[in-house]
């Protein structure tokens, strides 16, 4: 039986010093071992509401016991100055509209672009402006170059890498398409080149595919409201509504376990909602 790490829980073994200001309003039941680890991937379907919080939500519970965070998210790697001066901003109406006066916000409409995605970087500024230790890698290529999908993935590979390299006591959380956060070098559906989580040659990974009972997203497809996805996880394997992480044995489908968000729901692009074209 796994032994279980309810972070908050594990508050009371850090050091007081290092914990910033804010606390955690949504805590998640991470296995000690998953805790542990020095990358964690998560696989997601873009455009959710659910996921980029879930990824947050983790995110605060390491840096609430004085962890380092670095999330690496599937962004151009041509906004990483935008990003940095963001997370050094006040997270005003002006700095949000400078972090997404670029063409990747307007142009991406496949869900990677979203309110929720522009939610997770202000989180993550929070967490800076109290006092913690994080860092945000955009880690893909220009969109001209999205079609490249062996270079795409061996791109994020390299950063995110580099950034452990760079970081080593930090834990990595690395949010993209669950294509290519997979272990394994070959999709059994898709004839596609390796992904990024098979190319990574960082030590101490472990990846987890988003498991939802059904909803919405906000995807290149999507019709006003979001595209509708069926459930992907049974009910009775979701143990309740709670969220949480799990592994499984042996690897499938090249994930070592599951991330639970319950039910989703579109989130609306962020240059439309602030008028930017």
């Amino acid at each position: 039986m796994a032994r279980w790490l309810l972070l908050p829980i594990f508050l009371a073994l850090a050091s007081c010093a290092h914990i910033p200001a804010q606390e955690c309003a949504n805590p998640i039941e991470i296995p000690e071992k998953i805790a542990s680890s020095h990358v964690i991937l998560f696989g997601e379907i873009h455009g959710t509401q659910e996921i980029p919080q879930f990824v947050d939500d983790v995110a605060c519970q390491f840096v609430k016991v004085g962890r380092p965070v670095q999330i690496a998210i599937e962004h151009v790697a041509s906004d990483q100055a935008r990003i940095d001066a963001y997370l050094n901003s006040s997270g005003d109406d002006k700095a949000k509209r400078a972090l997404i006066d670029s063409l990747f916000w307007r142009k991406a409409l496949d869900g990677r672009a979203t309110m929720a995605m522009l939610g997770l970087i202000e989180q993550l500024r929070s967490y800076k402006a109290n006092g913690a230790s994080v860092q945000i890698m955009a880690m893909d290529q220009p969109l001209g170059a999205m079609k490249k999908i062996e270079t795409k993935d061996e791109t994020m590979a390299s950063v995110v890498d580099a950034a452990v390299a760079s970081n080593p006591k930090a834990i990595t959380l690395v949010l993209a398409g669950n294509i290519h956060t997979r272990r394994v070098e070959r999709h059994p559906d898709f004839q596609i080149d390796p992904p990024m989580g098979y190319l990574l040659k960082t030590r101490d990974v472990l990846s987890f595919d988003a498991a939802f009972t059904g909803g919405k997203a906000s995807t290149n497809k999507a019709p006003p409201g979001g595209e509708i996805f069926g459930a992907n996880v049974e009910m009775k394997d979701a143990l309740g509504p709670r969220r949480f992480v799990q592994s499984t044995e042996p690897i499938e489908g090249g994930y070592d376990g599951t991330f639970f968000v319950g039910s989703i729901s579109a989130s609306p692009h962020a240059a439309l909602v602030f008028g930017q074209k």
